[in-house]
């Protein structure tokens, strides 16, 4: 998933930047691990103990758009209905709105 967020400088200021993040149960840990090494070691792997959970999370534009965004490109998120027609999937329509 991409996401805005929103980062406060000084008392008015703020900053606005991209993350790709996604979350799984923390006992997908090592898939993340995985992933984490097949982007070259890009992006962070948080755990949140209140949850039970695990995030990937990018926050660099540059790494998002040199290595996560052509894994999209190379392989898009597109499934078939049927062999005549294809849907878009609610991940592929944010990543076309956010490229």
């Amino acid at each position: 998933m991409f996401l805005f967020k929103k980062r406060k400088l000084l008392k008015r200021d703020s900053k606005y930047y991209l993350v790709f993040t996604t979350q799984l149960h923390v006992k997908d840990l090592s898939l993340f691990l995985k992933i984490q090494s097949f982007f070259s070691g890009v992006g962070v792997i948080t755990k949140k103990s209140t949850t039970e959970s695990v995030i990937y999370s990018v926050q660099s534009l540059k790494e998002i758009n040199d290595v996560i965004v052509p894994q999209f490109d190379k392989y898009p998120l597109l499934h078939l209905r049927n062999e005549k027609q294809m849907l878009l999937t609610k991940k592929r329509a944010d990543f076309i709105l956010f490229k």
